[in-house]
């Protein structure tokens, strides 16, 4: 099989066994509002790059070297509850950013206050916005219950997962905190995305799959380190996305960021090197804020943010990949999280 063969009857294990979990619990639910809730939990699971649980098999596997079933569906159980956590903080996040838009579709929060609108509530959308946390939350629960799933011995999987929940709901905290009147450092933003994001995303799922397939603590070492290094680059292309991107390819709008006066790797580097950064940032925050967003970006293309946040990503993605191909990485794990840290970095969604 090809190393793609390999990865498309991967994930294969891992939407059937996401499937089969929230068809159960929407067979179980009896009241057609509660159904909803499991619909549009089901719709959010789906069109994701499925990131988290290719780490977890990769790795458990060997890139596929080590298919013996009891590993495999471990594997796909654990990374079925990545994928359901991960969508479960995107909700929430979602309410957070008052992002009305997530890969295309409304997010949660928005397709249920139109539902309450439509039904005629007067107080739409704190409705919506309820209900969303309460779908969100049972994408968190159901993480849970899928590792419980997963099979014998399950202990230590559960204590990296339980730990990854808890550094990002610091890393949340953290970042609804930071004002647009402060002033932080690059080193703080990767430390905060590391909270936020990279834990659960890239070092987690990596260090589970290091248990399930047994790996000892050299290259289980080796692996935590790449991984931090990816979780920073993602970051950092996403906030080049956020500024940049398309929005046909990302679904998302790229001026949420700079509306909110999001604090990026970007806005960092051009408030440091242009003075009229300052003023473009105030009117970003002021009621019609279109020129300053124009303004904005020719600034962070002419100070040289754009270029330093490329610059910083590749630096990032080659110190994952020199962790990757240590010596004590099998061979074939080290190809396949080199050729991953490869689309990663070329992503343009």
């Amino acid at each position: 099989m090809t190393t793609a063969s390999v990865q498309e009857h991967l994930l294969g294990l891992v939407d059937a066994r996401l499937e089969a979990f929230l068809d159960l619990r929407r067979a179980e639910a009896t009241d057609p509002s509660f159904t909803r809730l499991w619909d549009l939990l089901a719709q959010s699971c789906q069109g994701g790059k499925r990131i988290r649980p290719l780490l977890v098999l990769t790795v458990a596997t060997g890139a596929g070297t080590r298919m013996d079933p009891a590993t495999l569906a471990a594997a796909a159980g654990v990374g079925a509850a990545f994928e359901i956590l991960h969508t479960g903080f995107l909700i929430h996040d979602d309410i957070m950013d008052r992002d009305v838009q997530r890969r295309g579709r409304p997010t949660v929060a928005a397709a249920l206050m139109g539902v309450a609108r439509d039904g005629g509530d007067t107080d739409a959308t704190h409705t919506g916005a309820s209900a969303a946390i309460i779908t969100g939350d049972l994408a968190l629960t159901g993480a849970y219950r899928l590792l419980a799933d997963a099979g014998p011995s399950m202990s230590r999987v559960v204590d990296i997962v339980d730990e990854a929940l808890r550094r990002t709901a610091e890393g949340q905290l953290r970042d609804i905190s930071t004002t647009p009147a402060a002033r932080p450092r690059e080193e703080d933003l990767l430390d905060l995305a590391r909270l936020k994001t990279g834990v659960y995303s890239f070092e987690a799922p990596i260090a589970c799959g290091a248990v399930l397939g047994g790996l000892g603590p050299t290259p289980t070492a080796q692996l935590a380190a790449g991984a931090r290094d990816l979780g920073g680059a993602f970051q950092v292309v996403d906030d080049l996305l956020g500024t940049v991107g398309d929005p046909g390819l990302t679904g998302k709008s790229t001026s949420s960021d700079l509306r909110r006066r999001k604090h990026t790797v970007l806005t960092v580097w051009a408030a440091a090197r242009d003075a009229r950064w300052p003023s473009i940032w105030d009117d970003l925050g002021r009621g019609d804020p279109d020129g300053a967003e124009h303004l904005a970006r020719e600034v962070i293309v002419s100070s040289g943010a754009h270029d330093h946040a490329r610059e910083l990503s590749a630096a990032l993605h080659d110190s994952a990949r020199t962790h990757f191909t240590h010596p004590s990485v099998p061979e074939p794990l080290a190809r396949a999280l080199v050729a991953l840290t490869d689309t990663l970095e070329a992503r343009s969604r």
